[in-house]
């Protein structure tokens, strides 16, 4: 006998028998020609076997409206979140417009110092090209076969460390050192590149001038990289971002979280809204697919909706990748 059932008989007990024949007379389960056989154990049994009955059946029902009322809730609250955030958005948007036309000034202003800068160079070369020409002049030396050549030194401006120290100087006028957040190392690329393409810096030196800005951690992680591989900048650059680890999960998280930081500007909080809604777009392998990107919002949508036990059961099933709105449904 179930202990619920042992406990209902214990506080049934004070009752006397007729009051619990009429008890179980309000059941409805059992006949009246039984009742009037049944003893006080009968008796007992059947009342409280019919009341642990009812109060299952009515906690059930209380679960039950309980969860449907959370989900309507929940989606109440996205609902009213989703239009906060587009008011914010447009706010900001105003306010984005006004940063982004001083940044293009400060953007100018530092080009026209480095064309400063450029023309300092190019007139330092052409002194050094008249010091090369009167070196030139006394510096014959004899080969092993009695031969002679010219050994023509290396002019300043075409030496790599010289190469790397000019635009390594440009670089540090426009770029801060990578952060210690994997989140924010995707964004640090794609500003370290357009300032790449902007000052239009020779291929063979993105390698070089990246290293200066890797993080402490970052910079333990390509200890182990030979010499060969951190030339390499492109290899160089999935290497960080494979260690990284930010699962497509991860990326959606991190933009549906985002706050404001207390230390940025609008312009750059909406900067990084923008990469982190890119890299996890880039992560689903969204690409330009219009429909490709609304079956990915229904998607997210639909399991935004689903209680604890399916979620987690689609989740499970989809590892890294993710299942199209009928998919989903069909296994939700």
């Amino acid at each position: 006998m179930d202990q619920s059932v042992i406990d209902e008989i214990e506080n049934l007990r004070k009752n006397n028998t007729e009051r619990l024949r009429i008890m179980a007379a309000r059941t409805g389960e059992i006949a009246e020609e039984v009742l009037e056989n049944m003893d006080r154990s009968d008796l007992l049994k059947a009342v409280a076997e019919s009341n642990v009955k009812k109060r299952e059946a009515q906690r059930d029902t209380t679960e039950r409206h309980m969860t449907e009322a959370e989900i309507q809730l929940e989606i109440k609250r996205m609902e009213i979140e989703g239009k906060r955030m587009e008011m914010e958005m447009e706010a900001r948007r105003m306010d984005a417009e006004d940063k982004f036309r001083e940044k293009e000034l400060e953007l100018k202003r530092l080009e026209l110092e480095m064309e400063k800068e450029t023309r300092q160079r190019d007139h330092e070369y052409r002194m050094a090209q008249v010091d090369d020409h009167e070196q030139e002049e006394g510096e014959v030396a004899g080969d092993n076969d009695g031969e002679g050549r010219v050994d023509r030194p290396r002019r300043r401006a075409d030496t790599l460390a010289d190469r790397v120290k000019r635009y390594g100087s440009a670089l540090k006028q426009v770029m801060t050192p990578m952060s210690n957040e994997p989140s924010e190392i995707p964004q640090f690329f794609e500003n370290l590149e357009a300032v790449y393409a902007a000052f239009e810096i020779p291929v063979d030196l993105h390698a070089k001038l990246l290293l200066p800005f890797l993080s402490t951690k970052v910079r333990t992680l390509t200890a182990r990289l030979t010499v060969e591989e951190l030339e390499d900048y492109e290899g160089l650059k999935d290497f960080i971002l494979s260690e990284s680890k930010l699962t497509p999960r991860e990326y959606k998280l991190r933009f549906d979280t985002a706050t404001k930081r207390s230390d940025e500007s609008y312009v750059y909080f909406v900067a990084r809204l923008r990469n982190s809604l890119r890299y996890y777009l880039r992560s689903r392998e969204v690409n330009n697919d219009f429909n490709r990107l609304m079956d990915l919002l229904l998607a997210d949508r639909l399991k935004a909706a689903m209680p604890g036990a399916p979620l987690n059961y689609v989740l499970s099933l989809e590892g890294n990748n993710w299942f199209d709105p009928k998919k989903g449904c069909r296994v939700g």
